[in-house]
């Protein structure tokens, strides 16, 4: 009895050996990308493994892949292994991420006599410089770079199964480039607009100046500010030129009493075809009075109907006379 007494004690005592010389290696690996963490959980085995193993994957996991001996298999979170010597998980969880830190507690469930940890920050952001206190706790171990994104190391000896190792990894803010987008935007288009009217009234100016110059401007002398001669503002009223004498017995001027009789806007009309010695074509009375198109075409309509005016077309021009 004493024999299978002392058996039984050396043999608990072997497999307690075994199980605190145990040789497992774990790893993890997170990546930070936008407001995700990409982990990679591996754990590689001294002896195979058999047995039933939980995941422990985060509620919000998406993309959740399991390898068996670098085998696919279907996820699951308990999986029901044999004979196995490592198992990888690879998901995607934001639970890892507040604002600009990255904080986790990390384990893998069991007795780990080596786990490597390393967070990869995101491309272009730097640690947060804090006065007096560091960004990362722990200190890591290794900090290295790839050229575009710093990487931080940890490497932890004997974990135990109910232990959890806190991670603290504190970034600079990413920087807002949509506010600067915008306020240039808003400088290209009100540059655009400003050259637009630029060029418009330059136009505007130089059909002006373009504008026939009658006899009786060039007899009067009359000039604008620049010295140079220009056409009277219709709509201040030009001097009329001295309308024709009809052979009335009684000697009355019939172009001032037709004026009389005549709408402002007909009056602008006569008044420039007076100036232009009883002809103008349609288009230089058009930027004389500045009426629009359509504006005109009326006008002189009405007026022809009366027959006070008419017109004639002069190739692609039409040119409107003075009847008096």
């Amino acid at each position: 009895m004493k024999l299978w007494s002392r058996i039984i004690i050396l043999a608990a005592m072997l497999t307690a050996l075994s199980s605190f010389c145990s040789a497992d290696e774990g790893a993890y690996e997170f990546t930070i990308i936008d407001d995700w963490v990409h982990v990679e959980k591996t754990i590689r085995f001294d002896q195979q493994y058999t047995g039933i193993l939980e995941l422990n994957t985060p509620e919000d996991a998406k993309a959740v892949s399991v390898y068996v001996n670098e085998v696919a298999v279907e996820y699951r979170q308990k999986l029901v292994l044999s004979d196995i010597n490592s198992i990888r998980i690879n998901y995607l969880t934001g639970q890892y991420l507040d604002r600009h830190n990255f904080i986790a507690d990390i384990g893998l469930g069991r007795d780990i006599a080596a786990l490597d940890v390393k967070v990869i920050l995101p491309e272009g952001r730097p640690l947060k410089t804090r006065e007096g206190k560091g960004s990362v706790y722990p200190k890591p171990d290794v900090i290295t770079s790839d050229g575009r994104s710093i990487i931080l190391n940890w490497k932890f000896e004997e974990v135990e199964a109910d232990e959890d190792i806190p991670l603290l990894v504190i970034m600079q803010p990413e920087k807002d480039y949509v506010l600067p987008m915008i306020w240039l935007l808003a400088a290209v288009v009100l540059i655009f607009i400003y050259i637009i009217s630029r060029k418009r009234t330059k136009a505007m100016e130089k059909a002006a100046i373009q504008i026939p110059e009658s006899k009786e401007d060039e007899k009067t002398g009359i000039k604008d500010k620049q010295g140079k001669q220009d056409l009277p503002d219709a709509k201040k009223g030009p001097e009329p030129a001295e309308p024709a004498k009809t052979a009335d017995s009684q000697g009355r001027d019939m172009g001032e009493e037709m004026l009389e009789h005549l709408k402002e806007d007909e009056k602008q009309i006569i008044r420039v075809l007076r100036l232009k010695e009883g002809s103008c074509e349609q288009g230089t009375l058009r930027i004389a009075t500045n009426f629009s198109k359509a504006k005109l075409s009326r006008i002189l309509m009405e007026l022809e109907q009366r027959r006070i005016v008419y017109k004639e077309q002069r190739g692609k021009k039409n040119v409107v006379f003075l009847k008096e």
